[in-house]
């Protein structure tokens, strides 16, 4: 029996064939240690460029990023003389604020609360304009303004409404689709472009003059806060009786402190 066992074990041996490796093999020539350091580097290095690639989608360019230091200053200005570029509440974004006063309507149920240190309110949700009504006292007419630039509820209805584009000025001019901050902006630049004529030409020759008089001038009728002449030495605006227009020298002022900031 063990005869037997020995014949078929040589027999195997003599005709088994030499091992041959397949064609993609590599042989480990290194250590365990750093191959799996290797490996654990290279995972490393994917997760961060996964990381990387998610956080490129998420920073997307806004619209206010792509104008000009001019219009950026200008946008800012205005926000600033509308009582909005800088809420007294923090967390709370320009593009939220409400005028200031008493609530007298909320329909949609939009309004977020008061500032505790300073006069005014804001609004909560971005998908249509606030339509919230304030006073300022029981006597005054109820305004509706909200966002950076104050956008009142009727003339955020004419904007959205608006069909004088395109080729043949007969075509949605695709405006505040929603109250976000860059149909915001958006619309803005639409207005002081288009409906009032201040271009980026008007603004850089300001800038070199140092006279932002007319800039003003055709946007006082637009923005209540800006002045359209100087009465003695105080701004008046463009509406009768109106009183609380920012001067002229205020107003240069921002505007170069903010253009200074973005130019560089």
């Amino acid at each position: 029996m063990k005869r037997s066992l020995v014949s078929v074990v040589l027999a195997l041996s003599c005709n088994t064939q030499p091992y041959t490796p397949p064609p993609d093999y590599i042989p480990l020539t290194e250590k365990p240690e750093s191959f799996l350091e290797e490996a654990v580097t290279q995972q490393k290095n994917v997760s961060q460029n996964a990381i990387t690639e998610e956080l490129t989608k998420i920073n997307v360019k806004t619209y206010f990023d792509s104008l000009s230091p001019e219009y950026k200053a200008l946008l800012d200005t205005i926000s600033w003389a509308e009582y909005t570029l800088e809420p007294c509440l923090d967390g709370i974004s320009p593009y939220q604020v409400l005028v200031a006063g008493e609530v007298v309507e909320d329909k949609h149920n939009r309004y977020g609360g008061k500032f505790e240190k300073c006069p005014g309110n804001y609004f909560i949700g971005f998908s249509d304009h606030p339509r919230i009504k304030v006073k300022w006292h029981n006597r005054a007419r109820a305004s509706t303004a909200a966002g950076a630039l104050q956008w009142m509820e009727e003339t955020y209805d004419g904007l959205r409404r608006l069909k004088n584009c395109g080729p043949n000025n007969d075509e949605s001019c695709g405006l505040f689709k929603d109250i976000t901050p860059d149909s915001q902006d958006e619309a803005g630049i639409y207005v002081v472009q288009k409906q009032n004529g201040v271009s980026q030409e008007m603004l850089e020759l300001a800038i070199q003059n140092g006279n932002f008089k007319p800039v003003w001038k055709k946007l006082a009728r637009t923005w209540a806060s800006l002045p359209y002449y100087d009465k003695k030495g105080k701004a008046v605006g463009y509406y009768r009786r109106q009183r609380n227009a920012r001067s002229f020298e205020s107003l240069k002022g921002k505007y170069m402190e903010k253009y200074e900031f973005y130019k560089s």
